[in-house]
């Protein structure tokens, strides 16, 4: 399926079919756009329509065909989906990335890279020509999760590409792509909806009744409403409202006990909150209006107000300095505690000099 803010941007992309009386597709399309767009969902949609048999060349696949029906059950052979293992098992609801799944009784890490054995086994299918009569369609995200090995090994394929394929590539960190691999790709940008649009969608097929807290969490999301639909079903949603609770208590939080309270909840998450009430924070002082908690603003002002300047764009760098360390094994209390106590630090006003005699 797609989403509503997508249908328009999938009818260009299919207009392009040379059976259409387009120009042609792309041997490489990489789809970007913020996280939370449904981009992997709109990827997959196009390919199972690219791979459609049906002479409906309209942009829903018919859903009968045999190319359709072999797509549905995940074994079309001339579809092909490259990820790490940790979305794979994500998928298949064994395990949520990032941790750890079961193998012959011993834990086994699940791998958050597309590595090279994988892109070799694509890079083996792609030379042998399509088993139908139509094209081939390799989906491949997200494509930054590419280590540099396996991101070298397709580089050389995407250079001299196979007759009859496309590469379809993920990203929301268009950023981390290798340029040699951009260069290769030509880039779609997937459009985000209008804020009245994506509310509506929240509240009615997402499903969110609580209209304020949909607002605020597509505040949060940056717009993107599958990530505030996620956040709104997640267990996380109460150690969200009571992390930003103690942030709005600037120097009256209770450091050591929101640290116990936190210490079950990923620390990704809680520096996703913190990096963009920083954000809002710095925002206010430059006089600019805040970005993801608008719903905060009084408490934010406050905040604002009697933080330091400097101390706080010190704060700011550090938390992205903390996200490359993020996973660490160290006791979560621990970090809990030294960041909240470093929050905390940004109101305390620095001593005057003493004046001399």
């Amino acid at each position: 399926m797609i989403y509503q803010w997508q249908a328009e941007t999938l009818r260009d992309v299919l207009a392009r079919r040379p059976e259409t009386g387009g120009g042609g597709l792309p041997h490489a399309l990489l789809l970007s756009g913020r996280r939370g767009l449904g981009k992997a969902d709109f990827a997959d949609h196009l390919a199972q329509a690219l791979l459609c048999e049906s002479k409906d060349l309209s942009a829903q696949p018919c859903g009968t065909c045999p190319a359709c029906q072999w797509f549905s059950q995940g074994n079309h052979p001339d579809f092909l989906r490259v990820r790490p293992e940790s979305l794979d098992e994500e998928a298949g609801g064994k395990a949520e990335e990032g941790k750890d799944a079961e193998e012959g009784g011993k834990s086994k890490t699940l791998s958050q890279e597309i590595k090279i054995e994988q892109v070799r086994l694509l890079i083996e299918a792609v030379v042998v020509p399509p088993h139908r009569a139509g094209m081939r369609v390799i989906l491949l995200y997200p494509v930054d999760a590419l280590n540099l090995p396996a991101a070298n090994a397709l580089l050389k394929t995407l250079e001299e590409p196979p007759s009859r394929t496309l590469f379809l590539l993920v990203t929301d960190k268009i950023e981390r792509v290798m340029p040699t691999i951009l260069s290769r790709c030509q880039v779609l940008t997937l459009p985000a909806p209008g804020r009245a649009e994506a509310l509506q969608w929240l509240t009615t097929q997402g499903g969110v009744a609580d209209a304020a807290l949909a607002a605020d969490l597509l505040d949060e999301a940056g717009g993107a409403p599958l990530a505030a639909l996620r956040a709104a079903g997640g267990e996380d949603l109460e150690a969200r409202q009571f992390w930003l609770g103690q942030l709005e208590k600037g120097p009256g939080l209770d450091w050591l006990g929101a640290a116990e309270a936190m210490q079950k909840t990923p620390m990704p998450r809680i520096l996703d909150w913190t990096q963009r009430w920083a954000h809002d924070l710095l925002s206010l002082q430059l006089a600019e209006r805040p970005r993801f908690y608008p719903a905060h603003r009084v408490a934010l002002e406050k905040c604002a107000v009697a933080a330091g300047q400097p101390a706080l764009w010190d704060f700011a760098q550090a938390l992205k300095e903390r996200r490359r360390t993020e996973r660490h094994p160290l006791g979560a209390k621990v970090q809990l505690e030294t960041l909240l106590l470093e929050y905390r630090q940004l109101f305390v006003k620095p001593a005057k000099p003493a004046q001399p005699v």
